[in-house]
């Protein structure tokens, strides 16, 4: 129980550094859940992106960048935060509560099309190995 206390005084000292209003406060404090999934699947995604392009593929990406941030993220946020789809609209927290599902998707195609690329290349390998000199 003092752990959770002492995480929301955390939280409260935190939203109080930026702002003196007690709305805006409590209106930040309500979207650091998505602010933190928010920034875990982009870290996520960055550093596959990252990775992809050390092997030279942008193309894909790109293209997955384009759907998901794009069409999810910016179209279904403003979906969600403006129109009464989940209830009523969600304003703000709708925007980020969706960019935070479209940086999870990115993630999980960007890394579903990783793994693809490492078990194509570890046939390649295999079969130039077996092909001998």
């Amino acid at each position: 129980m003092a752990a959770l206390t002492s995480l929301w005084t955390f939280r409260r000292g935190t939203a109080a550094l930026y702002t003196s209003d007690a709305a805006v406060a409590a209106v930040a404090l309500s979207m650091i859940g998505y602010v933190i999934a928010f920034h875990v699947f982009d870290a996520l995604q960055g550093i596959t992106a990252f990775v992809l392009r050390a092997y030279r593929i942008a193309v894909v990406p790109t293209v997955i960048y384009a759907v998901a941030l794009w069409g999810l993220g910016l179209v279904g946020g403003y979906v969600v935060g403006f129109h009464p789809v989940f209830g009523t609209p969600r304003g703000a927290s709708g925007m980020w509560l969706m960019q935070a599902v479209a940086l999870c998707v990115t993630s999980l195609l960007l890394m579903g099309f990783y793994l693809r690329v490492l078990k194509r290349q570890g046939r390649a390998t295999v079969q130039s190995s077996s092909a001998g000199p």
